[in-house]
Protein backbone atom coordinates (compact mmCIF):
# COMPACT_ATOMS: atom_id res chain seq x y z
CA UNK A 1 0.00 0.00 0.00
CA UNK A 2 1.07 3.35 -0.77
CA UNK A 3 0.56 6.14 1.73
CA UNK A 4 0.26 9.09 0.50
CA UNK A 5 0.55 13.03 2.32
CA UNK A 6 -1.32 15.54 0.13
CA UNK A 7 -0.71 19.39 0.72
CA UNK A 8 -3.32 21.81 0.01
CA UNK A 9 -7.11 21.82 1.16
CA UNK A 10 -8.17 23.55 -2.07
CA UNK A 11 -7.63 21.28 -5.64
CA UNK A 12 -5.86 19.07 -3.05
CA UNK A 13 -8.93 17.76 -0.93
CA UNK A 14 -11.36 18.78 -3.83
CA UNK A 15 -9.31 16.13 -6.34
CA UNK A 16 -6.41 14.80 -5.33
CA UNK A 17 -7.52 13.08 -2.10
CA UNK A 18 -10.76 11.30 -4.06
CA UNK A 19 -8.45 10.91 -7.25
CA UNK A 20 -5.70 8.59 -5.26
CA UNK A 21 -8.69 6.82 -3.19
CA UNK A 22 -9.98 5.64 -6.25
CA UNK A 23 -6.64 3.74 -6.60
CA UNK A 24 -6.95 0.75 -4.18
CA UNK A 25 -3.54 0.72 -3.79
CA UNK A 26 -2.81 4.08 -2.21
CA UNK A 27 -4.04 4.98 1.26
CA UNK A 28 -4.21 8.97 1.56
CA UNK A 29 -2.25 9.08 5.19
CA UNK A 30 -2.03 12.79 5.46
CA UNK A 31 -2.98 16.16 4.38
CA UNK A 32 -1.45 19.26 5.34
CA UNK A 33 -2.97 23.06 5.58
CA UNK A 34 -1.05 26.18 6.18
CA UNK A 35 -1.89 25.84 9.85
CA UNK A 36 -2.77 22.85 12.04
CA UNK A 37 -6.37 24.23 13.09
CA UNK A 38 -7.54 24.45 8.96
CA UNK A 39 -5.39 20.94 8.49
CA UNK A 40 -7.31 19.07 11.23
CA UNK A 41 -10.79 20.24 9.95
CA UNK A 42 -9.83 18.95 6.35
CA UNK A 43 -8.68 15.53 7.61
CA UNK A 44 -11.89 14.97 10.26
CA UNK A 45 -13.63 16.07 6.70
CA UNK A 46 -11.96 13.55 4.65
CA UNK A 47 -11.51 10.88 7.22
CA UNK A 48 -7.66 11.39 7.10
CA UNK A 49 -5.57 9.89 9.97
CA UNK A 50 -2.73 12.86 10.06
CA UNK A 51 -3.46 16.51 9.91
CA UNK A 52 -0.38 18.51 9.37
CA UNK A 53 0.31 22.61 9.91
CA UNK A 54 3.57 22.60 8.08
CA UNK A 55 4.55 20.61 4.96
CA UNK A 56 7.50 19.91 6.40
CA UNK A 57 6.57 17.38 8.52
CA UNK A 58 4.77 15.59 5.87
CA UNK A 59 7.51 15.59 3.51
CA UNK A 60 9.83 14.11 6.35
CA UNK A 61 7.21 11.84 7.53
CA UNK A 62 9.14 8.32 7.17
CA UNK A 63 5.78 6.88 6.63
CA UNK A 64 4.71 8.90 3.44
CA UNK A 65 5.78 7.28 0.37
CA UNK A 66 4.56 9.75 -2.17
CA UNK A 67 4.12 13.34 -1.65
CA UNK A 68 0.90 15.03 -4.30
CA UNK A 69 1.47 18.80 -3.71
CA UNK A 70 -1.42 21.28 -4.79
CA UNK A 71 -0.23 24.78 -3.66
CA UNK A 72 0.73 27.72 -6.14
CA UNK A 73 4.57 27.67 -8.08
CA UNK A 74 5.75 28.91 -5.99
CA UNK A 75 5.51 27.25 -2.82
CA UNK A 76 5.45 24.62 -4.66
CA UNK A 77 8.63 24.19 -5.79
CA UNK A 78 10.17 23.95 -2.53
CA UNK A 79 8.17 21.46 -1.38
CA UNK A 80 8.86 19.36 -4.29
CA UNK A 81 12.48 19.45 -4.03
CA UNK A 82 12.76 18.43 -0.73
CA UNK A 83 9.73 15.87 -1.23
CA UNK A 84 12.34 14.37 -3.87
CA UNK A 85 15.59 14.68 -1.80
CA UNK A 86 13.75 12.51 1.39
CA UNK A 87 13.27 9.99 -0.95
CA UNK A 88 9.50 10.60 -1.97
CA UNK A 89 7.74 10.08 -5.28
CA UNK A 90 6.27 13.33 -5.85
CA UNK A 91 2.64 13.91 -7.86
CA UNK A 92 2.53 18.18 -9.31
CA UNK A 93 0.06 21.07 -10.10
CA UNK A 94 1.45 22.71 -13.05
CA UNK A 95 3.69 24.98 -13.46
CA UNK A 96 6.32 22.57 -12.35
CA UNK A 97 8.23 25.80 -10.99
CA UNK A 98 8.26 29.62 -11.27
CA UNK A 99 11.25 29.68 -13.41
CA UNK A 100 12.93 26.52 -15.83
CA UNK A 101 16.00 27.26 -13.90
CA UNK A 102 13.79 25.99 -10.93
CA UNK A 103 12.36 23.59 -12.91
CA UNK A 104 15.89 22.24 -13.81
CA UNK A 105 16.55 22.07 -10.64
CA UNK A 106 13.73 19.38 -9.94
CA UNK A 107 14.69 17.56 -13.26
CA UNK A 108 18.24 16.61 -11.82
CA UNK A 109 16.93 15.55 -8.52
CA UNK A 110 14.29 13.16 -9.74
CA UNK A 111 16.68 11.81 -12.02
CA UNK A 112 19.48 11.30 -9.43
CA UNK A 113 16.94 9.89 -7.27
CA UNK A 114 15.77 7.61 -9.53
CA UNK A 115 12.12 8.70 -8.79
CA UNK A 116 8.97 8.72 -9.91
CA UNK A 117 7.39 12.26 -10.89
CA UNK A 118 4.13 13.00 -12.72
CA UNK A 119 2.17 16.57 -13.28
CA UNK A 120 -1.11 17.40 -13.34
CA UNK A 121 -2.09 18.28 -17.11
CA UNK A 122 -5.26 16.59 -17.09
CA UNK A 123 -6.65 17.38 -20.70
CA UNK A 124 -4.85 14.29 -22.50
CA UNK A 125 -7.39 12.52 -19.80
CA UNK A 126 -10.29 14.30 -20.50
CA UNK A 127 -12.71 12.30 -23.49
CA UNK A 128 -12.06 14.24 -26.66
CA UNK A 129 -8.56 14.90 -26.74
CA UNK A 130 -7.21 11.23 -26.96
CA UNK A 131 -9.62 10.46 -29.97
CA UNK A 132 -8.36 13.41 -31.64
CA UNK A 133 -4.90 12.46 -31.05
CA UNK A 134 -5.94 8.84 -32.49
CA UNK A 135 -7.54 10.57 -35.76
CA UNK A 136 -4.28 12.85 -36.10
CA UNK A 137 -1.82 9.68 -35.57
CA UNK A 138 -3.70 7.71 -38.44
CA UNK A 139 -3.47 10.22 -40.74
CA UNK A 140 -7.19 11.17 -41.15
CA UNK A 141 -6.19 14.52 -41.11
CA UNK A 142 -3.46 14.52 -43.22
CA UNK A 143 -0.49 16.86 -43.30
CA UNK A 144 -1.11 19.16 -40.77
CA UNK A 145 -0.75 22.54 -41.44
CA UNK A 146 -2.78 25.11 -39.03
CA UNK A 147 -3.72 24.92 -35.26
CA UNK A 148 -6.12 27.27 -33.37
CA UNK A 149 -6.65 27.36 -30.09
CA UNK A 150 -9.14 30.09 -28.59
CA UNK A 151 -9.92 29.59 -24.67
CA UNK A 152 -12.04 32.31 -23.44
CA UNK A 153 -13.60 32.00 -20.04
CA UNK A 154 -14.09 34.58 -16.84
CA UNK A 155 -12.81 33.34 -14.44
CA UNK A 156 -14.03 33.33 -10.69
CA UNK A 157 -11.36 35.47 -10.06
CA UNK A 158 -12.21 37.96 -12.45
CA UNK A 159 -15.22 38.14 -12.10
CA UNK A 160 -15.18 39.12 -8.49
CA UNK A 161 -12.49 41.20 -8.27
CA UNK A 162 -10.22 39.45 -6.71
CA UNK A 163 -7.51 41.60 -8.53
CA UNK A 164 -4.98 40.27 -5.70
CA UNK A 165 -5.61 36.52 -6.16
CA UNK A 166 -1.77 34.86 -7.47
CA UNK A 167 -4.09 33.46 -10.77
CA UNK A 168 -4.21 36.84 -12.22
CA UNK A 169 -0.34 37.90 -11.29
CA UNK A 170 2.97 36.83 -12.61
CA UNK A 171 4.63 38.56 -9.68
CA UNK A 172 2.74 36.03 -7.53
CA UNK A 173 3.43 32.49 -10.43
CA UNK A 174 0.08 32.95 -11.73
CA UNK A 175 -1.52 34.69 -14.45
CA UNK A 176 -3.06 33.57 -17.37
CA UNK A 177 -0.08 31.64 -19.19
CA UNK A 178 0.16 29.83 -15.83
CA UNK A 179 -3.07 28.82 -15.41
CA UNK A 180 -3.95 28.49 -19.34
CA UNK A 181 -0.48 28.64 -20.98
CA UNK A 182 1.00 25.36 -19.40
CA UNK A 183 -1.84 23.22 -20.29
CA UNK A 184 -2.01 24.51 -23.79
CA UNK A 185 1.79 24.41 -24.63
CA UNK A 186 1.80 20.54 -23.23
CA UNK A 187 -1.54 19.32 -25.26
CA UNK A 188 -0.28 21.06 -28.39
CA UNK A 189 2.76 19.67 -28.06
CA UNK A 190 1.43 16.27 -27.32
CA UNK A 191 -0.86 16.29 -30.25
CA UNK A 192 1.15 17.69 -32.42
CA UNK A 193 4.80 17.32 -31.74
CA UNK A 194 7.70 19.71 -31.00
CA UNK A 195 6.71 23.62 -30.72
CA UNK A 196 9.90 25.33 -32.71
CA UNK A 197 9.00 28.62 -32.06
CA UNK A 198 6.68 31.41 -30.61
CA UNK A 199 5.76 35.20 -30.46
CA UNK A 200 3.85 36.24 -27.65
CA UNK A 201 1.59 39.51 -27.12
CA UNK A 202 0.27 40.13 -23.31
CA UNK A 203 -1.78 43.25 -23.24
CA UNK A 204 -3.03 44.63 -20.33
CA UNK A 205 -7.10 45.09 -20.46
CA UNK A 206 -8.99 48.13 -19.38
CA UNK A 207 -10.38 48.40 -16.00
CA UNK A 208 -7.97 45.87 -14.80
CA UNK A 209 -4.73 46.89 -12.77
CA UNK A 210 -1.63 46.48 -14.58
CA UNK A 211 -0.04 43.84 -12.71
CA UNK A 212 -3.07 41.09 -13.97
CA UNK A 213 -2.23 39.36 -17.05
CA UNK A 214 -5.69 37.88 -17.91
CA UNK A 215 -5.07 38.23 -22.33
CA UNK A 216 -1.98 36.03 -24.05
CA UNK A 217 -1.82 36.45 -27.80
CA UNK A 218 0.09 33.83 -29.62
CA UNK A 219 1.71 32.95 -32.76
CA UNK A 220 3.20 29.46 -32.96
CA UNK A 221 5.51 27.07 -35.20
CA UNK A 222 5.87 23.47 -35.43
CA UNK A 223 8.74 21.52 -36.31
CA UNK A 224 6.87 19.79 -38.58
CA UNK A 225 6.21 23.01 -40.47
CA UNK A 226 2.65 23.88 -39.04
CA UNK A 227 1.19 27.48 -38.15
CA UNK A 228 -0.73 28.07 -35.02
CA UNK A 229 -2.72 30.82 -33.47
CA UNK A 230 -3.28 30.93 -29.84
CA UNK A 231 -5.74 33.18 -27.04
CA UNK A 232 -6.36 33.10 -23.85
CA UNK A 233 -8.37 34.83 -22.05
CA UNK A 234 -9.82 34.90 -17.62
CA UNK A 235 -11.50 38.02 -18.41
CA UNK A 236 -13.73 36.77 -20.92
CA UNK A 237 -17.64 37.62 -19.68
CA UNK A 238 -19.73 34.98 -21.26
CA UNK A 239 -16.46 33.87 -23.13
CA UNK A 240 -17.26 31.03 -25.84
CA UNK A 241 -15.55 28.41 -23.48
CA UNK A 242 -12.39 26.20 -24.99
CA UNK A 243 -12.05 25.39 -28.53
CA UNK A 244 -9.27 23.57 -30.44
CA UNK A 245 -8.97 23.42 -34.37
CA UNK A 246 -6.88 21.93 -36.32
CA UNK A 247 -6.58 21.45 -40.39
CA UNK A 248 -5.03 19.46 -42.17
CA UNK A 249 -4.32 18.42 -45.96
CA UNK A 250 -7.13 16.02 -45.49
CA UNK A 251 -9.37 17.60 -43.50
CA UNK A 252 -10.19 19.46 -40.41
CA UNK A 253 -11.19 18.28 -36.21
CA UNK A 254 -13.13 20.34 -33.59
CA UNK A 255 -12.78 19.88 -30.43
CA UNK A 256 -14.89 22.42 -28.48
CA UNK A 257 -16.44 23.01 -25.30
CA UNK A 258 -18.86 25.89 -24.52
CA UNK A 259 -20.02 24.45 -21.14
CA UNK A 260 -18.81 26.55 -17.85
CA UNK A 261 -17.46 23.88 -16.87
CA UNK A 262 -13.73 23.30 -16.98
CA UNK A 263 -13.58 20.14 -18.03
CA UNK A 264 -16.45 18.18 -19.23
CA UNK A 265 -18.27 18.84 -21.95
CA UNK A 266 -15.64 19.02 -24.99
CA UNK A 267 -17.17 17.42 -27.91
CA UNK A 268 -15.55 16.45 -31.60
CA UNK A 269 -16.34 16.97 -34.98
CA UNK A 270 -13.73 15.57 -37.77
CA UNK A 271 -14.25 16.69 -41.15
CA UNK A 272 -13.38 14.78 -44.36
CA UNK A 273 -11.66 17.05 -47.22
CA UNK A 274 -12.49 14.71 -49.82
CA UNK A 275 -16.13 13.85 -49.30
CA UNK A 276 -17.01 17.22 -47.49
CA UNK A 277 -18.73 15.56 -44.60
CA UNK A 278 -18.12 16.17 -41.10
CA UNK A 279 -19.08 13.66 -38.44
CA UNK A 280 -19.77 13.39 -34.70
CA UNK A 281 -17.10 11.38 -32.43
CA UNK A 282 -18.93 9.46 -29.78
CA UNK A 283 -17.19 9.73 -26.54
CA UNK A 284 -17.17 8.15 -22.94
CA UNK A 285 -19.27 9.50 -20.60
CA UNK A 286 -18.54 11.01 -17.00
CA UNK A 287 -18.02 8.05 -14.50
CA UNK A 288 -19.69 10.18 -11.87
CA UNK A 289 -21.76 13.57 -12.78
CA UNK A 290 -21.92 14.10 -9.09
CA UNK A 291 -18.56 14.82 -8.60
CA UNK A 292 -15.95 17.46 -9.43
CA UNK A 293 -15.04 16.69 -13.38
CA UNK A 294 -11.13 16.86 -12.91
CA UNK A 295 -11.39 14.16 -10.12
CA UNK A 296 -12.02 11.27 -13.21
CA UNK A 297 -9.17 12.46 -15.59
CA UNK A 298 -7.05 13.16 -12.06
CA UNK A 299 -7.68 9.37 -11.23
CA UNK A 300 -5.98 8.04 -14.67
CA UNK A 301 -3.23 9.92 -14.39
CA UNK A 302 -2.67 8.58 -10.41
CA UNK A 303 -3.16 5.16 -11.94
CA UNK A 304 -0.66 5.16 -14.47
CA UNK A 305 1.91 7.51 -12.17
CA UNK A 306 1.53 4.02 -9.50
CA UNK A 307 2.69 1.80 -12.53
CA UNK A 308 5.33 3.65 -12.56
CA UNK A 309 6.23 3.23 -9.46
CA UNK A 310 5.28 -0.28 -9.22
CA UNK A 311 7.24 -1.01 -12.28
CA UNK A 312 10.01 0.88 -11.66
CA UNK A 313 9.60 2.92 -15.05
CA UNK A 314 9.55 6.42 -16.30
CA UNK A 315 6.07 8.29 -15.84
CA UNK A 316 4.61 10.59 -18.33
CA UNK A 317 4.14 13.43 -18.20
CA UNK A 318 6.88 14.05 -15.45
CA UNK A 319 8.80 16.64 -14.44
CA UNK A 320 10.94 16.79 -17.43
CA UNK A 321 7.42 17.55 -20.15
CA UNK A 322 6.78 20.22 -17.31
CA UNK A 323 10.48 22.12 -17.59
CA UNK A 324 9.85 21.91 -21.37
CA UNK A 325 6.35 24.11 -20.81
CA UNK A 326 7.93 26.38 -18.50
CA UNK A 327 10.75 27.33 -20.83
CA UNK A 328 8.12 27.91 -23.14
CA UNK A 329 5.91 30.13 -20.74
CA UNK A 330 9.03 32.01 -19.94
CA UNK A 331 9.86 32.32 -23.44
CA UNK A 332 6.80 33.99 -24.23
CA UNK A 333 7.24 36.58 -21.49
CA UNK A 334 10.46 37.05 -22.57
CA UNK A 335 8.52 37.31 -26.01
CA UNK A 336 6.01 40.02 -24.98
CA UNK A 337 8.71 42.11 -23.84
CA UNK A 338 10.71 42.52 -26.89
CA UNK A 339 8.24 41.91 -29.35
CA UNK A 340 10.79 38.94 -30.98
CA UNK A 341 10.77 35.46 -31.86
CA UNK A 342 11.18 33.15 -29.40
CA UNK A 343 13.23 29.54 -29.74
CA UNK A 344 14.06 27.04 -27.55
CA UNK A 345 17.70 25.60 -27.69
Amino acid sequence: MHKVGVVGIGFGLGVHVPAFRLDSRCEVAAICASTTERAAKAAAKAGISKACGDWRELVSDPGIDIVSIATPAGAQFGIAKAALEAGKHVFLEKPVAPTEEEGRELVKLAEESDLRTTLDFEFVETPGWPELKQALDSGELGELRIVNVDWQVNSHAIQNGFFDSWKLRPDLDGGVLNLFGTHTFHYLEWLFGPISGLRAHLPGLPGLPAEVEALALLQVEFKNGARGAISLSSASFQGNGHRLEVYGSGGSARLNNSTTDYIRGFELEIGNARTGERRNVDLPGDEDLQRDGRIAPVSRMVRRFVDAIENNRECSPNVVAGWRVQRWIDGARASAKTGEWVTLH
